[in-house]
């Protein structure tokens, strides 16, 4: 088989899956362990997940970190 029957594609750019799903419709705070936590919280520095639903119903949850403030 040779190479001559392939095609190619112009690169695309890619962008984040999030930029691609739009604006999220909610999000949720949970600490690691799972505790929900409300969004208006003052957070003490550390790991946090961060849970995004979408329009189209695609849930994203992404591991964030909060710094204090120097």
């Amino acid at each position: 088989w040779g190479d001559s029957d392939l095609v190619s594609l112009p690169q695309q750019p890619s962008i984040p899956a999030t930029e691609a799903l739009g604006n999220p419709v909610s999000s949720t705070l949970y600490t690691l362990s799972g505790r929900q936590l409300s969004l208006s919280n003052h957070l003490p520095a550390g790991f946090y997940l961060l849970r995004k639903q979408y329009a189209s119903g695609a849930v994203v949850t992404e591991k964030i970190l909060v710094q204090t403030a120097k």
